[in-house]
């Protein structure tokens, strides 16, 4: 997924929180051929039904690599915006193992189809640059921001099934931090962090899975941090690492809402 609602991202080390190592198997494909599903996202502390979407994913092969095509339709609350809709269009490839970001759009509309805002998110590889750029409600395009690539990068939209490999090997060095840009926009390098089992009550019923943390990497301001904002954690599904289960953090960055996010439908064709 994606959703959008999963970018996160000033996260904060637990100094409460065990340092138990969980490893889920990493199955021979990082991702479905196919799959759609429903989210439900609340605001943390009150509860109060803030959004729901519907995603969707299906395998492609172009040039003979593979592509993922992710789709994410939402309405209700959504970044600034109260009462709108909105649409996620990303694109993923997989190449040796990983799954490499393409490009993002994220179209939002208010209740009359009238465009509010649009995020374009494009990762050129060969130049090891991302393009970010921001389109308002009067067709006016904000001037394009670049961030780097310094490594096994994604964005908000994909985070959940980038991180696939990196949860299956947690235990690997290799596999303890990436780079995540947000729709602030901004790039960070996060650290995650394994908590253990944990049994979610969930919508659909409980389900057992791995928790896990994840924690911004700000050198020597993180423990300052820390102390003034909320931890971001998210669960996956104790078997099979690319079904998440839940996200808990902030929406699209520092100052965006504080929201837990859950997957309360999933179908896949071989189900």
């Amino acid at each position: 997924m994606f959703p959008a609602a999963l970018a996160v991202i000033l996260l904060l080390p637990c100094a409460s929180c065990g340092a138990e190592s969980s490893t889920v198997p990493l199955s021979a494909t990082l991702m479905p051929e196919e799959e759609s599903g429903k989210i439900v996202t609340v605001l943390q502390g009150p509860m109060k039904l803030r959004a729901q979407s519907r995603y969707s994913i299906k395998k492609t092969t172009e040039s003979g690599k593979t592509i993922y095509e992710i789709i994410l339709n939402g309405h209700g609350d959504y970044d600034r915006f109260e009462d709108v809709n909105w649409t996620i269009e990303s694109r993923v490839r997989e190449t040796d193992g990983l799954l490499y970001p393409l490009y993002s759009i994220c179209t939002i509309k208010d209740k009359k189809q009238n465009i509010l805002s649009v995020y374009r998110k494009a990762f050129d590889y060969d130049q090891q640059a991302i393009s970010f750029s921001i389109i308002d409600e009067k067709g006016r395009e904000q001037e394009p921001q670049t961030f780097p690539i310094k490594g096994p990068t994604t964005d908000d939209t994909n985070m959940v099934y980038f991180l696939k490999k990196f949860i299956a090997l947690n235990h690997d060095p290799e596999y303890q931090s990436f780079y995540l840009l947000s729709s602030e926009p901004k790039l960070y390098k996060v650290n995650i962090k394994a908590l253990g089992e944990e049994t979610l009550d969930l919508p659909g019923g409980k389900e057992k899975a791995i928790k896990f943390q994840l924690m911004a990497d700000l050198g020597p301001l993180t423990e300052l941090a820390a102390k003034i904002v909320a931890p971001t954690f998210i669960w996956y599904k104790k078997d099979d690492p690319s079904a998440w289960f839940q996200y808990q953090g902030l929406e699209i960055g520092r100052h965006s809402a504080h929201i837990i996010s859950s997957l309360t439908e999933s179908q896949r064709p071989t189900d």
